[in-house]
């Protein structure tokens, strides 16, 4: 009876380390220095902007070649393909909430501006779910960045503003949310930058 008492406990021991841990509260989006890179998908060169605006620049990977556009004509939303190598940049300009908990909402981009290198300026209504989390690399660093936003409603007002207007944050995201993606394609580059990036290999 001992010797069973025994080799029980360890056995317990192993169990209570091997128990799953629970669920964690969500995070606000923000700046992620991890390191992950996904596979697959093209890396072009880019420039992030934030809310805040600063100003990130390195290497963009895009499960694309080419995005589907939602673009009113005729009284309809009718889908327009346009190839990457043809957009010049790609503006978030209004974000609709979402409701999530009591008081937690996600915001979503709602209006976007796309701008092509022939300065067409094309709008959409539809969301772009691949454009809702954006991975960047800089040099052997890669961080993540996000499109959307959560806010939270607390004593009748918005947590991250202040502000007591329900429709404040569809015109104001939080500092760290991404509001603009400009795209260097390899023509656009200079010499110098080609010389630069050839010797850093």
């Amino acid at each position: 009876m001992v010797w069973a008492v025994i080799v029980a406990l360890p056995l317990l021991s192993v169990a209570a380390e091997e128990k799953a841990p629970g669920p964690k509260d969500p995070v606000s989006p923000s700046a992620d220095f991890r390191g992950k890179v996904e596979s697959g998908g093209s890396w072009v060169r880019a420039a992030l902007v934030t809310a805040q605006g600063g100003r990130i620049e390195g290497e963009l990977l895009l499960p694309f070649a080419t995005l589907e556009l939602g673009v009113p004509a005729d009284g309809t939303a009718k889908k327009r393909p346009v190839p990457l190598a043809e957009i010049a940049s790609i503006e978030f300009t209004r974000w609709r909430g979402q409701r999530r908990q009591k008081n937690e909402y996600a915001f979503y981009p709602s209006l976007i501006r796309v701008t092509l290198a022939d300065k067409t300026a094309l709008e959409t209504g539809a969301g772009i779910r691949v454009l809702h989390k954006l991975r960047l690399r800089t040099g052997e660093r890669s961080r993540t960045l996000y499109s959307y936003f959560f806010d939270y409603r607390e004593k009748d007002a918005w947590k991250n503003s202040g502000e007591k207007d329900m429709a404040y944050p569809e015109k104001n995201p939080h500092g760290e949310t991404v509001i603009k993606i400009e795209l260097v394609h390899s023509s656009e580059t200079s010499p110098l930058d080609a010389i630069i990036k050839l010797l850093s290999k």
